[in-house]
Order: structure tokens, then sequence, then C-alpha cells
């Protein structure tokens, strides 16, 4: 039989004494620690253990501290939580739920290699900056689902990426992580997103991608967006970037035709529009690897025609928004054999058409 505990007051403080002592709360299994509606409890200075159930419908768990505490033991599913440790942090050790509200006062939340989850209707983070902010030391990961139709710098669950779409994009489930990655132009910042909608996505996505200081990697370093396609990381085209005066000063802009595995801010890296950016070979083998003929740049020219022969001259295959759909090495739904291609990629600029050779190699 289950044990209930319930908070009748507004406001309980449980104080750990002496001060600097690690206290911790435990709730015992088959105990019921019930927060009533509308109140707050307080934990303060010490970490929590749950081997029960805490039922928080509408109500406040406040974390208070002047040293490192803990969130572990079963899953937490709460309210609202609040965390004030100025100059320490909160490491969750168990995966947990913040239905509405999730407030940074002071402090760091460390996901260590949990998930966080908001609550799909109107779960959200507010206070993130550079001194009180959440960080994952080990692959945590937050997540947020939210119902977009037709969004417009609609920013789900306040994680720090505003999309915009001319469609419906149905149950969105967007996830942000927080270690860095290493890119062919040097380490991003701390922060990355992946996005899945429930419908497929037919027009160009428009992000906004906000950052903090914190997570940048060096000062002064300028950056653009990336993302991860067909497991390859890849250069974006940056259409905006903060500026001073903005309240929320780090910032880039730009749109995708189709949703990547995985965006992320990385140092500026220039691919110039020459053949000796284009691969020589690939290896179409459905390992995820290599295994499209990509042209780095192609997407800046999406009415480019580019057209791709073999050794005999025959047309394998011609196409424009070549971005879209790069070869896989087929024809007519065929694999192709080990051998060398040519290719002509047409541009509308007035340039001169490029032509080169690519391998397929099995």
């Amino acid at each position: 039989m289950k044990r209930q505990c319930t908070i009748l007051t507004l406001l309980i403080t449980l104080s750990i004494c002496p001060a600097k002592a690690q206290g911790n709360l435990i709730i015992d299994e088959g105990t019921v620690l019930s927060i009533v509606e509308g109140s707050t409890f307080t934990l303060q200075n010490a970490s929590l253990t749950n081997h029960g159930t805490i039922g928080a419908s509408n109500s406040k768990l406040h974390l208070s501290a002047d040293h490192n505490i803990k969130l572990k033991g079963n899953p937490f599913e709460l309210s609202n939580l609040s965390i004030d440790v100025h100059g320490h942090e909160v490491k969750l050790t168990t995966s947990m739920e913040v239905k509405k509200e999730l407030r940074l006062l002071a402090g760091i939340l460390d996901l260590g290699s949990e998930r966080l989850t908001l609550g799909e209707e109107s779960g959200r983070i507010s206070g993130e900056n550079n001194e009180n902010r959440i960080t994952a030391s080990d692959g945590g990961e937050i997540v947020k689902i939210a119902e977009l139709i037709n969004p417009n710098r609609s920013n789900p669950g306040n994680l720090g990426i505003e999309l915009s779409c001319g469609q419906h994009l149905g149950r969105t489930e967007i996830r942000r992580g927080h270690l860095a990655t290493a890119l062919p132009s040097g380490m991003s910042v701390a922060r990355h997103f992946s996005i899945r909608t429930e419908t497929p996505v037919s027009e160009d996505i428009n992000f906004r991608f906000y950052f903090l200081d914190a997570e940048r990697n060096a000062p002064n370093q300028r950056h653009q967006l990336w993302k991860k396609s067909r497991n390859r990381w890849q250069a974006m085209k940056t259409e905006a970037s903060s500026a001073p005066s903005d309240p929320f000063p780090l910032w880039l802009s730009g749109s995708d035709f189709e949703l990547a595995q995985q965006y992320i801010v990385g140092p500026e890296h220039d691919i110039e529009e020459t053949l000796s950016s284009i691969p020589s070979a690939f290896t179409p083998n459905a390992d995820g690897v290599n295994d499209f003929f990509e042209i780095p740049w192609i997407q800046n020219h999406p009415e480019a025609e580019v057209s791709i022969y073999n050794r005999w001259g025959d047309l394998i295959l011609k196409q424009t928004g070549y971005h879209r759909s790069p070869w896989n090495g087929t024809h007519n739904g065929r694999l192709l054999a080990s051998s060398s291609f040519y290719y002509i990629i047409r541009l509308t600029t007035g340039k001169a058409p490029l032509k080169g050779k690519i391998s397929i190699v099995r």
C-alpha cells in the first residue's frame, strides 16, 4: 500500500543544516510526495532522490542551494521547476518532464546523459542566459513536441530555434543537444538541433538559430549554419546574422529545402564554386556514408542543370533541382557497376559550364 505525504501549505522550505552539508531528501519506494495544487515546495541545500512518486499537478518544485545538488532515482514528472543555485549546478541523473515552466533563476542545469521533456501544450524554458543555462555533459537532450501550422518565427518551448514555413508541419519534435561537434572548418558551438515533422516537408523552411556566448569555442569567430545531411556535414548559406542591439545578441538565419539529420552553428567555411571543390568519386553501397554524388554548393543554384553521361556518351541523368535528389549511382532503377562517368553543370549565372569526371567505387 502506498504512503502519501501531502504538502498542505503554500510554501514549505526543507533546509539541511549546516548550510554547506550535502543533504539528500529521499522519497521511499511506495511513497507519494503530493504537492498541493498552487503551492511551492522549496528544497534548500539538498539533493532529491525519488524512489516513489511525485504528484505535482499545477504546483512548483523550487531548488535552492549554495553547492552542487542532484536529482536522481525514478523519472521526475513536474508541473513547474525553478532552479536557484548561483555559481553551482543541478545534475540530472534520471529523465524528467516539466509540463509547464522550467525557470532558471541562477546556476546550471546539467542533463548529463538524460532527457528533459517539455510538456506538449505549454512546456517552456525561461531565464536562460550565459550564467544560468542548460548544458549536457554526456549527450543529454531537451525534447519538445509542438503542433506547427504554417509557423511564422515559432520558437517551440523557447528552445532557441525559430521556424517559419508556409506549410502545415503537424506535430513536430524538436531536440536540442549541448555538445560541440568537429566540423570541416573546426569545432562548432555547444548547441545543436534535430527536427522531425509529422508531415513531409515540401517547401523551404526558414531558421533562426540562437546560441549563447558561453557556448562558443572561440571569441570573435565568424560563424555560419551547418547541417548533417546523408551523414555528412555541409555548410549552409547564412542569410542574416545578429547585431549588437538585438535583445538576444547571438543568432544566425538561413533556409533549407529539406530537413537534415542535425543543425548546428560552426566556424565560417567558404566553398569555392569550382571543379576542385567537387569530389572525384563516391561509394553508393547503402552504408549511409558517401552514397551520393554531392556537389557541395549546388543548393545555391537551384535552377542549375546537371547532366551525367557514361564513357560512351549515353545520357544517364539530367535534372534541375539537383540539391534535392543527388545522383545515387543508378540508371532506370538499376545499380551501375564501378566505372567513370562525366558530368556537365550548366549554371544560370552566365558562367561557362563546369565539366568533370566522377567515379563509382563499389
